[in-house]
């Protein structure tokens, strides 16, 4: 009877793998939905920090970003997702924002899955260029005058030019539930994606008339992982990576282990063509 068991335990594995290799090789057949060369802008290594020889796999994270983003929350606040925007996501947003209980009903909204539209360094990339700025002016104003508002102004315009150089150029530009409409409003395959993303209704009382609009949660697919027959060039990249983590903090001092999670910003190294 043990033997029975063990060789059921056995056969559910060899499925298990089996349909897992069927899913990889469905998923990498047939013409790619869309092919973007993406850079390490926004496909920057993985890192595992300190000890990561004795990791084997090479991991990209997947970067996104847009105005109104969250580095903590990993949030976007776009304004193009209007209340119209939400409607096209499949929420009912027939509610009067004006009502008193507005926030609640709105509130009770669960996230829900959409279709996300991502373009790589085009308009809305150029747009944030253009218009960051002029939002940054106006967080320095509100400081006044000063030696501080001097130095805020400093720091805010050396981060926009570090975003610029080495920041994610891969922005949302619009949701739905129907991909064969988005991929129709946009159908240059190697400048916009259109992939599975999480959206949810935001609702404020911030502002006259209060305002409905949605947010990017997240988008399912995280990470990149590498085969081993095309990591060659990334893996000279992480060795060089982990000795400069290691011999700056060693010219510090300093004896915790660098972990290296948040790539400098400058110029790409290298660039990936993702199918």
């Amino acid at each position: 009877m043990r033997g029975a068991w063990l060789a059921l335990a056995a056969l559910v594995v060899l499925l298990a793998d089996a349909s897992l290799l069927a899913g990889v090789a469905r998923n990498r057949s047939g013409e790619p939905e869309s092919e973007l060369e993406l850079t390490e802008r926004e496909l920057p290594l993985l890192s595992a920090g300190w000890g990561e020889e004795e990791v084997t796999a090479v991991v990209l994270r997947l970067d996104w970003d847009g105005p109104g983003w969250s580095r903590t929350s990993r949030h976007v606040l776009t304004d193009w997702f209007d209340r119209s925007k939400l409607e096209a996501a499949g929420y009912d947003c027939s509610y009067p924002v004006e009502a008193e209980d507005a926030a609640t009903h709105y509130g009770r909204m669960l996230p829900r899955e959409a279709w996300v539209v991502l373009e790589h360094e085009a308009d809305a990339w150029r747009r944030w260029l253009e218009e960051e700025p002029l939002g940054l002016e106006e967080q320095v104003g509100r400081l006044g005058g000063g030696e501080e508002a001097r130095a805020r102004a400093a720091e805010l315009e050396k981060e926009h030019e570090r975003m610029g150089v080495g920041g994610s150029r891969l922005f949302p530009v619009d949701v739905g539930t129907d991909a064969r409409l988005l991929r129709a409003r946009y159908p240059d395959r190697t400048r916009y994606a259109i992939v599975r993303g999480v959206v949810k209704a935001s609702f404020s009382r911030g502002f006259e008339p209060p305002r409905l609009r949605g947010e990017i949660s997240r988008l399912p697919v995280e990470t990149l992982h590498v085969p081993r027959a095309m990591r060659r060039l990334l893996d000279d990249v992480r060795r060089r990576d982990r000795e400069d983590r290691v011999r700056r903090a060693r010219e510090k001092g300093e004896t915790s282990r660098p972990t290296g999670r948040h790539p400098e910003m400058r110029e790409p190294r290298y660039a990936v063509r993702v199918r």
